[in-house]
């Protein structure tokens, strides 16, 4: 988490940032799509940090496998 806001350049508090990562979710739509509801400046800036594209308001199941699976290497 410390990180996070080190790479945000200390923009944001740990509370700030914590509250925004609980706000993004995925609703399962219809066929293997999930809407994501939830985007803002944090969310924007924590998606640069983690080159991870929040903007992306519709995912596939895969899509979002691929990014977890990439997070982990």
């Amino acid at each position: 988490l410390r990180l996070l806001q080190r790479e945000t350049d200390n923009r944001y508090s740990t509370k700030t940032l914590v509250n925004a990562m609980n706000s993004i979710s995925g609703t399962y739509v219809d066929k293997n799509y999930y809407m994501f509801d939830y985007y803002d400046e944090v969310v924007e800036n924590l998606g640069k940090a983690t080159n991870i594209d929040f903007s992306k308001r519709f995912m596939t199941l895969g899509e979002i496998k691929n990014i977890i699976s990439q997070t982990k290497k």
